[in-house]
């Protein structure tokens, strides 16, 4: 770098660093626009990935299960007020639609 070099960086130092921040941003998306690798994993790999999946799910097992249990009765209750609910206004509906043409034709 020469003298004059040095100081064509020190007139402009806002376009510099205009120009530096392009070249930045153009790199950053020339990177992350590209798809990423595929995973490829040997056998053994796979097999080890397997077992420690195994181990893991295996240790919450107790716990999802319990609170399975803990919440299928009030799961159950709720379905079962939804269903009454949805029974009982459509009996409702056809009560007021039916009804009081059978009272008027007696």
């Amino acid at each position: 770098m020469t003298s004059t070099d040095s100081i064509m960086f020190r007139k402009r130092p806002l376009e510099n660093l205009i120009a530096i921040g392009f070249v930045l941003v153009i790199g950053f998306f020339s990177h992350s626009c590209s798809e990423p690798p595929t995973l490829k994993l040997t056998s053994s790999q796979r097999d080890l990935v397997d077992t420690l999946f195994y181990h893991k799910t295996d240790s919450l097992r107790p716990i999802l299960d319990a609170q399975c249990n803990d919440q299928h009765e009030k799961r159950l209750q709720f379905l079962i007020d939804s269903m009454i609910g949805v029974r009982q206004g459509e009996e409702a509906y056809l009560r007021q639609k039916y009804i009081p043409a059978f009272n008027s034709n007696q």
